[in-house]
């Protein structure tokens, strides 16, 4: 595996709130739908990065991530993208193995996904959730499958090596066959990953967003019916050839692709993030944007702030377990000089991580003279998924760049 760091651009707008996403709950919404900004937002990004010293090293992939980066047009893309160029080098640029984004099927038109193109994009991860009509209108997402199907055409059309498509699954509510359908849905249209999510109903707001889903046609599942659903949500695609790489993400590709997802999920790998709401790891530092567009308009710079027990220890561990399927003693130490038996001593949560992977039987130790492997046994990840899900999902809403007092839901 390549080392180096990942450079994550992030656009931080939507064309209105899904109420179900966990990413745009800590944005205010006046704030995040008001593409009128969009404009101030990309100077203020290209400030930011103009104004920073990147790392030296290989840079492994540019991101841009969202929100939905597809709102921006051409010239906006353009100037981003030139100011990258001039920052990195041309030579450096083009020595990057990935460079990918994301998209929404209602805002995928043919003008913004050639200009990604353009610039040497490689990957594209299209954001369909399902491909029932009645199930996206509830979810809150503004198209059909019609759409998707179009937008699938828009993109195949560009020759990207990587297309992703990205299910949600798991929703209050959602029948278990609407989700086998969107997943055989999904592998149809031979795409060379997908990535499968499992609702969180952790963030601000997601109680009162569960209340109002009675139109959804499913029954609220129990723990063991979610487990059961999602392992046939995995069968399906290991039988049409499919591959785990994390904790999301299925492939077809045969090499190691796309390093980004895996060690950003991890929180231990390096990533130089730019945007509000976005956060990166540097040189062990944590650094991080407050979720304030306006304000980062104003004055796009970051927080840096020491990697800490209290603030990084569990997202270290449980991130590092999901991306990876294991984790050492060595690589805790080296970010936050403890073991991980002090900080099961130490973090209630990193315990009943472990008691809870313990009593599923999911979990080897591997106890060496130098090192202790935690290790998730081979033939147990997809059932460990649904389980570190449900722990993450009652640790919380604890995002570093969530600020409190200022989330809208």
């Amino acid at each position: 595996m390549r080392t180096g760091y990942h450079i994550y651009c992030h656009i931080p707008f939507c064309k209105s709130r899904c109420p179900y996403c966990y990413f745009t709950a800590k944005y205010k919404t006046e704030e995040f739908t008001n593409l009128s900004l969009l404009n101030d937002y990309v100077q203020a990004l290209i400030e930011n990065i103009n104004n920073v010293d990147f790392p030296s090293g290989d840079i492994l992939s540019v991101v841009f991530g969202g929100g939905t980066p597809s709102l921006l047009n051409g010239k906006q893309l353009d100037k981003i993208m030139a100011t990258l160029k001039q920052k990195i080098g041309e030579k450096q640029y083009n020595r990057i193995p990935f460079s990918a984004f994301e998209v929404s099927p209602d805002t995928c038109n043919a003008e913004t996904i050639a200009a990604y193109r353009k610039h040497g994009f490689n990957r594209v991860s299209l954001g369909i959730q399902s491909c029932n009509d009645a199930e996206l209108a509830l979810l809150g997402r503004r198209y059909k499958s019609s759409d998707i199907d179009n937008a699938y055409e828009i993109i195949s059309k560009n020759n990207f090596e990587i297309r992703n498509l990205d299910l949600l699954v798991e929703v209050p509510g959602q029948a278990i066959d609407s989700m086998l359908e969107s997943t055989k849905y999904a592998i149809s249209k031979n795409p060379e990953n997908i990535s499968v999510n499992i609702y969180y109903s952790s963030y601000p707001g997601a109680e009162g967003y569960i209340d109002k889903r009675q139109g959804l046609s499913g029954t609220k599942m129990t723990f063991t019916q979610k487990i059961e659903v999602y392992l046939h949500i995995c069968r399906l695609l290991y039988e049409a050839g499919y591959r785990r790489v994390d904790n999301t993400l299925f492939t077809r590709l045969n090499e190691e692709n796309f390093q980004y997802e895996r060690e950003s999920v991890s929180e231990s790998r390096s990533v130089l993030a730019f945007g509000p709401g976005a956060a990166g790891l540097i040189n062990n530092k944590m650094m991080y944007t407050k979720p304030l567009i306006k304000e980062y308009i104003k004055n796009p710079r970051f927080i840096w702030e020491n990697v800490s027990v209290e603030k990084n220890a569990f997202q270290m561990v449980w991130g590092t377990l999901n991306a990876y399927g294991q984790i050492s003693n060595s690589e805790v130490y080296k970010l936050l000089e403890q073991s991980i038996e002090i900080l099961t001593e130490k973090d209630i949560h990193i315990k009943m991580l472990f008691e809870q992977l313990q009593s599923y039987n999911l979990l080897e130790i591997k106890t060496g003279h130098t090192d202790t492997i935690y290790k998730i046994k081979e033939d147990q990840k997809d059932l460990s998924i649904v389980v570190m899900h449900q722990i993450r999902d009652n640790w919380g809403y604890q995002l570093v760049t969530a600020l409190k007092d200022e989330i809208t839901a």
